[in-house]
C-alpha cells in the first residue's frame, strides 16, 4: 500500500545529474550553441536501482551555433519515471541563446528557454486499504500539462573560465492533481563555475589538449532544498576521469566517481553515486550514462571562431 497524500503533494523536485556538463541544456539554457559546433546528447539516469529502480531519468538535446542570428538553438525533451512508473514527468523545450561577445577575450551567453511540462500518476496500480476508496473522488486528475519557461547566462573567459546562473520554472505552474491542492512547480536556481588548467597545448574545438585539470562547482536550490556539487575531471586524451563530492548542506550524500572516452567528435561517459549519507549504499547508489556528438564544424563556423569563441565548460 501506498500513502496516496505523499504522492499527490509532492514537491515536483527536479532530477540532478551528476554528469551535469555532459547534459548541458538541462542545466542552463544559455549553453545551447556554446561549442559553436553542432552537438547532439543523451543521457541515461538510475537512481537507487535496489530499491526496484526507484527514479529513471532519461533526456535527449540537439544544439547548434547559428552566425545568421548571433546565437545558438536547442531542443531538449526529457522523461523520468518513479516508483516503477507510478509518477511520471515528461517535458519538452526550445531555446534561444544570444551570444554578445564583451572583448576579444569574454563572451556572455544569455538563454531563454520555453516548453511544456507534463506531470502524470497512474492511479490504476494503486493498492489501497479500503478496498472502496476511489482517489480520483479527491484527485479528479491524472495528468497536469503546464507551459514551462526558463532564463539563463553564462560567461566564458578565453578557454580557462567560466560562471553560468540559470532560473528554471520563471511561471511556477500549478502541477497537482486536485484543484484544492495548490502544489506548484517550484522556481530552482543553479549557479556553476569552473575552469581548465591546461598542462599542455592550449584548448582548440573538437582537439583538447592532452593533459588537462577541470575543477568546476555547481549549486543548485530549489523549495528549500540545496545541494553542493563539487569536484574535478582529469582529462587525459583521449581519456576522462572524474572524482566529485555531493553535499545537501545538512548531510554529506555521495561519493561520484566518473570515467569518460572522447574522440573525433564522439563521447562517452559513465558515472557512479556511492551515497555515504544515513540512507546507506543499500539502495545501490546511482548509475549514470552520457553520450555525445559533435559534428565537424561548417566553413562558416571556422571564420566564426576567430571572433567567437567556445565556452570552456567540461564535456562530463
Amino acid at each position: 500500500m501506498l500513502n496516496i497524500f505523499s504522492v499527490a503533494t509532492c514537491l515536483g523536485q527536479d532530477v540532478v545529474y551528476s554528469q551535469f556538463y555532459a547534459n548541458p541544456l538541462y542545466l542552463n539554457p544559455s549553453l545551447a550553441g556554446s561549442t559553436i559546433s553542432k552537438r547532439l546528447s543523451a543521457n541515461y539516469r538510475n537512481q537507487w536501482p535496489s530499491l526496484n529502480n526507484a527514479f529513471t531519468s532519461y533526456s535527449v538535446s540537439y544544439d547548434q551555433y547559428i552566425d545568421g542570428i548571433s546565437g545558438g538553438i536547442g531542443v531538449l525533451a526529457s522523461r523520468n519515471s518513479d516508483v516503477g512508473g507510478l509518477l511520471t514527468t515528461n517535458t519538452a523545450h526550445l531555446m534561444y541563446a544570444f551570444r554578445l561577445q564583451a572583448s576579444n577575450k569574454t563572451n556572455i551567453n544569455m538563454g531563454l528557454a520555453a516548453g511544456l511540462y507534463q506531470r502524470r500518476i497512474d492511479w490504476e496500480s494503486l493498492d489501497f486499504a479500503d478496498t472502496d476508496y476511489d482517489p480520483q473522488a479527491d484527485y479528479k486528475y491524472n495528468s497536469r500539462l503546464v507551459p514551462d519557461f526558463s532564463f539563463g547566462a553564462v560567461l566564458g573567459h578565453k578557454d580557462v573560465f567560466y560562471v553560468g546562473t540559470a532560473l528554471h520554472h520563471l511561471s511556477q505552474p500549478v502541477i497537482s492533481f486536485s484543484d484544492l491542492d495548490l502544489d506548484k512547480l517550484h522556481l530552482k536556481y543553479t549557479i556553476h563555475t569552473g575552469g581548465n588548467i591546461f598542462l599542455s597545448n592550449a584548448y582548440y574545438l573538437d582537439e583538447p589538449p592532452k593533459v588537462t585539470l577541470s575543477p568546476a562547482l555547481v549549486y543548485i536550490y530549489q523549495n528549500k532544498f540545496q545541494q553542493i556539487n563539487l569536484g574535478m575531471n582529469i582529462t587525459v586524451y583521449p581519456f576522462v576521469f572524474g572524482i566529485w563530492y555531493r553535499n545537501a548542506l545538512k548531510n554529506s550524500d555521495a561519493i561520484i566517481a566518473l570515467v569518460g572516452f572522447q574522440l573525433r567528435g564522439f563521447q562517452f561517459g559513465y558515472s557512479y553515486d556511492a551515497t555515504i549519507s544515513k540512507f546507506s549504499n543499500a539502495t545501490g547508489g546511482a548509475h549514470e550514462i552520457s553520450l555525445g556528438f559533435r559534428f565537424a564544424p561548417s566553413p562558416l563556423s571556422k571564420r566564426t571562431l576567430e571572433k567567437q569563441k567556445e565556452i570552456p565548460c567540461p564535456r562530463f
